[in-house]
């Protein structure tokens, strides 16, 4: 049961526009809601809210690779309320901005 709601959590929140109610059962909603930490801490080490922020990233570096794609874009398409926000969020998990990340790489 904990190793399904794990797997159905990390899908889910995996969706770029998803928040954070996992199915409409509200029994299911309820074990999510007060277990879903707990699972997360036990099984990856992280809460559901850092795995977000890390597959959020993870897709913005796959994105930054597409030159025709502005820091805007990118933004906007995972769900960020501003390239601000976004910029933001990338520079303190990856330590530089997303305008940086693939010339730092590239070398």
């Amino acid at each position: 049961e904990r190793k399904k709601l794990l797997e159905q959590a990390c899908a889910y929140l995996g969706e770029i526009s998803g928040g954070m109610m996992i199915c409409g059962d509200s029994a299911a909603a309820t074990v999510a809601a007060t277990e879903l930490p707990e699972i997360f801490k036990a099984e990856l080490g992280i809460s559901p809210h850092r795995y977000r922020i890390r597959r959020r990233l993870d897709a913005a570096c796959a994105l930054l690779s597409d030159p025709g794609l502005s820091i805007a874009s990118i933004a906007e398409r995972l769900g960020y309320s501003s390239p601000y926000e976004f910029s933001a969020q990338f520079k303190r998990h990856m330590g530089c901005a997303p305008s940086e990340y693939l010339p730092r790489f590239k070398n």
